[in-house]
């Protein structure tokens, strides 16, 4: 039989008996007199199943009452294999009055909570015995999980103890060993005036182990000088102060120390118990801070302007000499960018070029002409230089600028001097040249009046008296060009020519027992270059080698030709190194040598082996200026004797293109033409020569006058072809008055000598086309055709 009851506090109780009217008996008076759920079997093996099947829906039974005499399984049994995996359930023993010595063995042998006789005397004997068991069983469960929690407490506080306890130890190590290794000297300090702690810092600085400095006296492992010293601040951090103090202090070994020293009182109920001490060397600091102060010092003294600029070239820092070059005061420089000096000397590309460079963590040095607040220009010889934090960061730009304008000044005055020092070498082979060139045209131009001349010799003639024209153009041409004081832009030229030219100059002047030889390779990349500068070097380094062979002859060579980058001094400096090249220019002569004590001193000014009258001595230090200008590298080697060679190196830029000459025949055409010029056989040649290519021509030798015509017929002309050398009014002066009345008509600017007016000056007056007199038919009529094509 089996039967259920539900209640939300009872206690399940398996009843388990194979007497049908017993297990009914128990059964109904625990259901009427208790509130446990019950359940029933009639033998150990349904019980053992039963009891299985609510142990794995985790609804176990919390109390089984079990007749030890059944069939299959009896109680004994039943009992055992229970207990072989539950300690916790509680037992009643069913027994008839013949087995109550069994019933008293399996009392302690398996922990029975009670027994009951067959047949039960009365209910109440039951209902006891199962209150009485059921209760029992809380207490022991409650008192085994007490003492079991009891225990997991006591292992957790000793895993928890030990752990602390490791924790401490640990923390106490990583302390030690953290103090060890601070530099600072770190020590704690009792209110005794005696030392309980110290670290390794402090152990080596006193020379002393921990155990000849911890539980001593501070004065003790000090000295008394230096106590003494300190002692003011000791009392103050044990009152309870916190102190911060430097003091240089005396050691032993003679050194005198600069500390920096924080005491921090330890404090306990009110009471100091002693004080800790860091204290930190800084000595090195000191010396820093002095030298930082020299180093400001000389910075804030410097003639030179020294500005500090961050990676976007604002200015972070301006020195006094920087106010006063600029004209610009250090609370109006800092924080702009360093283009509030800049001018408009230099094109764009040159600002680029430089701002790469320097942006690519390289140093940059040149030459740049900047403008002052008041807007006067001054050139500065600047260096730049990109500054990195320790992790290889580029955080700041220093710049150093030196104001060279006077120099400079100073320095085309030498430039100058010297070239007239040059000409005037020059003048005797020049004018043996030019009544050469003379005497040619006379000559021809004579035989050109021979009657019945035949029509090819003519020509012939003709063509004679033409090249000498051209001969003496070019000579007149190179001369202007050579004493004209020229502006110092550097330009893209092809040097060989230009070495040509200057060879040519000299051939006149150099006797002829000394032999020239060229050695010039066409094929060389150009260079950024002033042709009259290069000129004058050649001069001046040919000028000085014919001095060297002066009397007994020689050979003078001359060498142009490109080198590679491995080749020459240029190659680690990423400044001039751009991998395409160098080109070298080399003057050997064959003369007297120069001595060892003199080859240090040939560049400087003035310094001269010459005997009065025969030199300044400024020729080889101008030759070493232009070179420096033109960012070149110039040596010598010398051998008494034996001769003479100057090394110079240039660096190359990449290469442009060389316009070409104009045609030998004038371009036809139908525009009108208005000339201007105060040379009236000038003025006939242009015409006939124009009007036979087609042209109108309308011809003026007064710039009034031809203002006046165009005034009054603007749009008659196509084109004004004017000199600039004119009376009254210059061609310049009419070209802007000409274009007050019309500004798109073509202006074509010719003079025979730029000192007047230059191309560039030309072009700043809207004047866009340029020319050098004497000026050939066929450049002026493809000069027009480019214009109206």
């Amino acid at each position: 039989m089996e039967k259920t009851v539900v209640r939300s506090d009872a206690y399940r109780i398996l009843l388990v008996d194979d007497e049908p009217y017993m297990l009914d008996t128990i059964f109904q008076t625990l259901e009427r007199n208790t509130p446990h759920l019950l359940d029933s079997a009639t033998n150990g093996l349904e019980a053992l199943d039963k009891y299985q099947n609510a142990l794995s829906s985790s609804q176990p039974y919390d109390l089984m009452i079990v007749d030890l005499k059944m069939p299959h399984m009896d109680g004994e049994t039943l009992i055992d294999e229970i207990r072989k995996t539950n300690q916790d359930i509680a037992f009643i023993i069913l027994t008839g009055h013949g087995n109550l010595l069994d019933a008293y063995k399996l009392l302690e042998k398996y922990h029975i909570s009670d027994f009951l006789n067959k047949p039960l005397e009365h209910p109440t004997a039951l209902l006891f015995s199962v209150k009485n068991t059921l209760e029992k069983q809380r207490l022991e469960l409650q008192n085994r999980r007490y003492l079991k929690e009891l225990e997991q407490t006591k292992d957790l506080l000793e895993i928890r103890v030990k752990e602390r306890t490791d924790e401490l130890a640990q923390r106490n190590e990583e302390l030690r060993l953290i103090t060890d290794n601070i530099p600072a000297l770190i020590a704690y300090v009792d209110q005794d005036h005696v030392y309980r702690f110290v670290n390794n810092a402090y152990q080596k600085t006193v020379h002393l182990s921990p155990r000849e400095v911890e539980g001593k006296h501070v004065q003790d492992v000090l000295g008394k000088k230096p106590y003494e010293m300190v002692k003011p601040y000791v009392d103050q951090a044990l009152a309870g102060q916190h102190v911060e103090y430097e003091i240089s202090m005396p050691y032993e070994d003679g050194v005198v120390r600069y500390m920096h020293a924080v005491y921090a009182p330890h404090m306990y109920n009110g009471n100091v118990l002693g004080f800790f001490a860091l204290i930190t060397d800084i000595t090195e600091r000191k010396k820093a801070e002095e030298e930082r102060k020299r180093l400001i010092t000389a910075v804030e003294q410097s003639h030179e302007a020294i500005t500090i600029t961050d990676v976007e070239g604002r200015i972070q820092y301006a020195n006094p000499a920087f106010e006063k070059i600029s004209g610009f005061s250090r609370e109006e420089s800092l924080g702009k960018k360093m283009n509030i000096i800049k001018s408009d000397q230099h094109e764009a590309s040159f600002y680029k070029e430089m701002w790469t460079q320097i942006t690519s963590g390289h140093a940059w040095h040149g030459r740049i002409t900047n403008q002052r607040k008041d807007g006067k220009r001054f050139v500065g010889e600047v260096t730049i230089s990109p500054i990195f934090d320790q992790s290889g960061k580029m955080v700041n730009f220093v710049g150093i600028q030196r104001d060279i304008t006077a120099e400079i000044h100073l320095e085309e005055q030498l430039h100058q001097s010297q070239k007239m020092q040059a000409l005037g070498t020059l003048a005797g082979g020049i004018a043996h040249d030019f009544n050469n060139i003379l005497g040619t045209i006379q000559g021809f131009t004579e035989l050109l009046h021979i009657k019945q001349l035949e029509e090819s010799k003519k020509e012939s003639y003709l063509e004679t008296i033409q090249q000498s024209i051209d001969r003496a153009t070019d000579l007149v041409r190179q001369i202007l060009t050579f004493s004209r004081t020229s502006e110092q832009r550097l330009v893209p030229l092809h040097i060989p020519p230009i070495v040509r030219e200057a060879i040519k100059m000299m051939r006149a002047v150099i006797p002829t027992n000394i032999e020239i030889c060229e050695n010039i390779n066409e094929d060389c990349f150009p260079i950024a270059a002033n042709k009259t500068q290069i000129q004058q070097v050649i001069i001046n380094l040919c000028t000085n080698a014919y001095h060297a062979m002066q009397g007994e002859g020689g050979k003078l060579e001359v060498i142009l030709k490109q080198v590679s980058s491995e080749e020459c001094p240029f190659f680690h400096n990423p400044q001039h190194n751009n991998g395409t090249g160098t080109l070298y220019l080399g003057v050997c002569d064959t003369g007297i040598g120069i001595s060892p004590q003199n080859l240090e001193k040939v560049f400087d000014p003035f310094f001269t082996t010459k005997e009065v009258d025969e030199g300044t001595g400024l020729g080889l230090s101008v030759v070493h200026g232009i070179v420096e200008s033109h960012q070149g590298m110039i040596n010598v080697e010398s051998q008494l004797e034996k001769g003479t060679t100057f090394h110079i190196y240039f660096p190359v830029i990449e290469t442009v293109e060389v316009p070409t000459s104009a045609t030998a025949s004038g371009k036809e055409g139908k525009e009108h033409i208005v000339i201007v010029d105060d040379e009236p056989k000038l003025i006939m040649f242009y015409e006939i020569a124009l009007k036979r290519l087609g042209y109108q021509v309308t011809a003026f030798n007064d710039s009034n006058m031809a203002l006046e015509r165009i005034k009054n017929q603007p749009d008659q002309f196509d084109i004004v072809f004017t000199d600039q050398n004119m009376p009254g009014m210059t061609g310049a002066q009419l070209s802007q008055r000409i274009l007050e009345l019309r500004n798109d008509l073509p202006i074509i600017l010719a003079t025979g000598h730029s000192d007047s007016i230059s191309e560039k000056e030309a072009k700043l007056l809207q004047i866009p086309y340029f020319l050098m007199k004497p000026v050939k038919i066929s450049t002026l009529t493809e000069l027009i055709r480019q214009i109206f094509n």
